[in-house]
């Protein structure tokens, strides 16, 4: 009995502590983890689960950070989603003084695109700091193809110092009035 005592001490028996997201993306728990957290399950119960299901142990906190990070992952940071929804703080990234949309980043020297590719990577920490977002989930190709549609369009305030930007915008009530009509209508449960 004492001998087994030990061994369930000795530190080769430890339960595995998943410390950042990497660490539950590898194991098999990271799958069941997202999936409990999606259907509404607490963070702390699956935290708890973890223990009882996997023989592994994480904090209610990194449970939370794992569930950001997976949802992350993926096509949601393509081209179209920066021009989307964000393109307002990356045009306030292009300067007359750089170019960060050059095409393949190709230029005349190493020098240049090493320059190209440093400024290019300036602009994703930036914004990734704006959004408070792992770099790795933004693709530096994504951020180029961006810049190299809109570059040219950002400069013009730039260039022209009185020319001003203008923004559609709708406001909220207007937005609102025109969706209600269509949320109280009921659609056939088959279009034919």
């Amino acid at each position: 009995m004492r001998h087994l005592a030990q061994w369930i001490k000795a530190p080769a028996q430890a339960l595995a502590v998943l410390e950042n997201n990497l660490d539950i993306h590898a194991h098999a728990c990271g799958e069941y983890l997202l999936h409990e957290l999606q259907t509404g399950v607490s963070a702390e119960v699956v935290a708890k689960d973890l223990l009882s299901k996997y023989l592994v142990r994480a904090t209610m906190q990194r449970v939370v950070a794992y569930r950001h990070y997976r949802e992350q992952l993926g096509e949601y940071w393509t081209a179209e989603h920066l021009e989307r929804l964000h393109w307002d703080f990356l045009y306030s990234q292009v300067s007359l003084h750089k170019t960060l949309g050059r095409a393949k980043m190709r230029s005349d020297s190493q020098h240049g695109r090493v320059r190209g590719m440093q400024e290019l990577t300036a602009a994703r920490v930036s914004l990734c700091q704006e959004l408070v977002l792992s770099e790795e989930l933004v693709p530096l190709e994504n951020l180029r193809v961006f810049f190299g549609r809109h570059e040219r369009h950002a400069r013009l305030p730039l260039m022209y110092a009185d020319a001003s930007v203008v923004k559609d915008a709708v406001p909220a009530p207007s937005w609102k009035r025109m969706k209600k009509p269509f949320l109280e209508r009921t659609c056939p449960k088959r279009l034919s």
